[in-house]
């Protein structure tokens, strides 16, 4: 009876040492549609937005109007007959800085134009020049 207990006692202390040295962070070695050359960023003004981001490896396009409707890039994530969990179709993207502050740029063109416009009707200039 004795041995019993020691062998459980035993699995629960192999156990629980396990769990302690298991990752603590789910999908933290799965690459990221952010990372990734196919990912097209919502037109939001968050940096490089990721909701309702979408795949440009996945789509229909119409035939009249010649079209592409891409795929969200979560779907794309979930169904393993596309990229899924793992990211199957993954290709790095070699200027991601780049790509990050031209999205930053096109989203707030409209906010870097207006406050041009300003900083110049009240005298300020954006850009310093020498005098």
């Amino acid at each position: 009876m004795i041995s019993i207990e020691m062998k459980l006692l035993s699995l629960t202390s192999i156990a629980l040492s396990l769990a302690e040295n298991s990752p603590k962070i789910r999908n933290a070695n799965i690459r990221s549609c952010k990372q990734c050359i196919h990912f097209q960023p919502h037109g939001s003004i968050s940096s490089h937005s990721h909701s309702f981001a979408k795949c440009k490896l996945f789509g229909v396009k119409d035939i009249i109007s010649d079209i592409t409707t891409f795929d969200y890039a979560d779907e794309c994530r979930t169904q393993d007959n596309k990229c899924g969990k793992e990211g199957k179709y993954f290709e790095p993207e070699p200027n991601l800085r780049l790509k990050m502050f031209v999205h930053y740029l096109e989203c707030n063109s409209v906010l870097i134009l207006l406050w041009s416009v300003i900083f110049t009707s009240i005298g300020l200039s954006v850009y310093p020049i020498n005098q």
